[in-house]
């Protein structure tokens, strides 16, 4: 993550008499157990190296994390979500390999963390996806199926009660002779 950090302007300083800061670029580098991380100033390998963040930044984007995003997961309120944002929880992925330390001190938390590794574990990627797709194209036909057999039974309901009822041949019934 960048951000800017005060450092003394020695130049201006001297030249002021008084202390004088300036806005100098950091960086936070995370390491590959991506939990810790390495503040380093900004150079140009790091501006080249991160090109596409940096320039996000010094624009004042923020670049989604990879992973689904927690407010557009419907599998808790749109409260819970900003809730896990506002601590640094931005994914589902996020949530649920968060730290047990420090889940068990937020209310809820650690419900919520449990139900994002069971979404994980049953996401199945792209033969699910592909399920879906496949379940949906049936349905789709079944559902166009049934509107064409609900027209014909309203047709046929229809003919039935406009034709008046035709005249039975042959000797009436017990019930019309008494």
């Amino acid at each position: 993550m960048f951000r800017y950090e005060p450092e003394v302007d020695d130049e201006a300083t001297n030249k002021e008499g008084r202390l004088i800061h300036k806005q100098v670029e950091w960086v936070d580098l995370v390491i590959a157990d991506g939990k810790t991380s390495v503040p380093k100033k900004v150079n140009d390998k790091i501006k080249e190296e991160y090109s596409e963040e940096y320039r996000a930044w010094k624009e004042g984007i923020e670049i989604p994390p990879t992973g689904t995003a927690l407010v557009e997961w419907g599998l808790i309120s749109r409260a819970e979500a900003e809730a896990l944002v506002l601590i640094g929880v931005r994914t589902v992925e996020e949530l649920a390999e968060m730290s047990d330390s420090v889940s068990g001190r937020i209310h809820n938390v650690p419900g919520l963390k449990q139900k994002a590794k069971v979404f994980l574990k049953n996401a199945g990627g792209a033969e699910n996806v592909a399920k879906i797709a496949d379940l949906t194209a049936k349905n789709d036909i079944l559902e166009a199926r049934i509107d064409e057999l609900m027209n014909t039974v309203n047709e046929l309901s229809k003919q039935n009660q406009t034709e008046p009822p035709k005249k039975r041949r042959g000797r009436p019934t017990k019930e019309k002779a008494a």
